[in-house]
């Protein structure tokens, strides 16, 4: 962080304060009802184990829709003591947030909000969570990250890894403020929306209002979609955009959310 202050001549605690805009919003939203995601919006993601893949590759993919002003960028970073890593981020969020690193690690995410989320909670926060899973050698490293300790916010964390020699293997992470669980995948396929699947089984209860309930549509749909489809092409170029978001241009500045990135892995 101290390095993105100082190339590009901001101020230490603005970049902290990027860096830790997750908890600060999302804690936001679950206290005072402030509705971040209009009807057509939000993250949506998958993965499939080889056996759906026509290449026998581990195959993951999502969406992330977000306010279009917000600047974004890939990453190709090169580490001295750990793996190489290519992700996306936000403008001055170190780290990235959804990507694959050289030991065939890839991360997806989804924002969740429940009761229980705090920003003053103060341990450590997603986006360093995030770094810290894509400097990862292995999928059980990642995993304690995510699974260790308490978190200010509730997230979701889609992790899958393919290593030379090795089956491929996926995980879904549900992680609320104090508790977690695991979600597998079914007949070699998972998703996951902006939603709890089972919150009473994480003691959470989560906000779904009016706005938030195109989660549970998206989470149908892709779910349809997963279920017709046979096996994965190499690429997956045609099959998103039905799931995908792009600016409602009518709406003022403040309240536009459109589709930023479309990534598949």
């Amino acid at each position: 962080m101290k390095g993105v202050a100082d190339g590009s001549g901001s101020n230490i605690l603005e970049i902290t304060a990027l860096n830790v805009r997750y908890e600060l919003m999302y804690s936001q939203f679950a206290k005072i009802g402030v509705k971040p995601i209009p009807r057509t919006y939000g993250c949506t993601a998958f993965a499939a184990e080889p056996e759906m893949v026509e290449n026998g590759h581990v195959m993951m993919g999502q969406n992330w829709d977000w306010i279009p002003e917000v600047k974004g960028l890939f990453l190709k970073i090169l580490n001295e003591d750990g793996p190489a890593i290519v992700c996306f981020t936000e403008a001055g969020v170190v780290g990235g947030k959804i990507g694959l690193n050289s030991e065939g690690l890839g991360l997806m995410i989804n924002g969740l909000v429940s009761n229980q989320d705090d920003w003053s909670r103060l341990t450590k926060p997603f986006h360093v969570r995030c770094w810290e899973v894509l400097r990862s050698k292995t999928l059980r490293q990642a995993m304690s990250i995510l699974t260790r300790g308490e978190r200010p916010c509730s997230a979701n964390f889609l992790l899958g890894q393919e290593s030379q020699g090795e089956p491929g293997r996926i995980v879904d992470l549900e992680c609320a403020p104090l508790t977690e669980c695991e979600l597998h995948p079914e007949k070699g396929l998972i998703a996951h929306a902006n939603h709890f699947i089972d919150p009473d089984r994480l003691g959470v209860k989560q906000i779904l209002d009016d706005e938030r309930l195109s989660t549970l549509h998206r989470f149908e749909r892709i779910q349809a979609l997963l279920t017709l489809t046979q096996r994965f092409p190499r690429t997956i170029d045609t099959r998103p955009w039905s799931l995908l978001s792009w600016t409602w241009e009518r709406r003022s500045s403040g309240e536009r959310w459109g589709l930023l990135v479309r990534t598949s892995i």
